[in-house]
């Protein structure tokens, strides 16, 4: 029983931080918008919050990828298809945004 339990903790531990990065990756590119109102101007904080965005979204599918392969848990199978649909409404997003700003641009 414990052994099984064991195995399952440190799968659950992956998700949970993983599920946190995750939500942390909108949340620093909500400064930059918070930024933006306040007026500064300064590159350097726009883009090392950029960066770390990306790097806690890019941990995120790294540790819930290690807790799929390794251990393959019930949550960890959900988180990956929860990050994929995700992913997949983001590029939606972004090109029914890039057809907007053509359509606005070119008419």
């Amino acid at each position: 029983m414990d052994q099984k339990s064991t195995p399952n903790k440190a799968a659950n531990i992956l998700c949970i931080v993983s599920l946190v990065l995750m939500l942390f990756a909108p949340v620093t590119s909500l400064l930059i918008g918070l930024s933006l109102t306040t007026g500064d101007t300064n590159s350097t904080v726009y883009g090392m919050i950029s960066f770390f965005s990306c790097v806690f979204a890019i941990a995120a599918w790294i540790l819930v990828i290690i807790a799929r392969v390794k251990y393959k848990t019930t949550f960890s199978k959900v988180l990956l298809i929860i990050y994929i649909v995700l992913t997949v409404l983001g590029i939606i997003a972004f090109i029914f945004s890039i057809v907007v700003f053509g359509l606005l641009v070119f008419g």
